[in-house]
């Protein structure tokens, strides 16, 4: 079924902030890629290339490529802090 409504930019910011700092950057990833939790839960860092973010959907079996953009990058950098 389709979805009835998404989740608002002021809802994200609460569950965000709500959320511990490791918690709250695959909160952001997965808001900002789309990618179902199970996706983005089976990334591994050799995913991770020169040209972007190499991803298997796990439901579809589709690969895709998540091209970097500076949020990307960020978020990639953060993850390694």
């Amino acid at each position: 079924a389709r979805r009835g409504r998404y989740v608002t930019d002021r809802e994200l910011a609460a569950i965000v902030a709500a959320c511990p700092a490791d918690l709250a950057l695959v909160v952001r990833f997965m808001h900002y890629t789309a990618l179902r939790r199970s996706d983005v839960f089976s990334l591994r860092w050799s995913q991770m290339k020169d040209d972007g973010i190499h991803v298997v959907m796990q439901k579809t079996k589709a690969a895709i490529l998540l091209h970097w953009t500076p949020e990307l990058r960020a978020m990639r950098e953060e993850a390694l802090r």
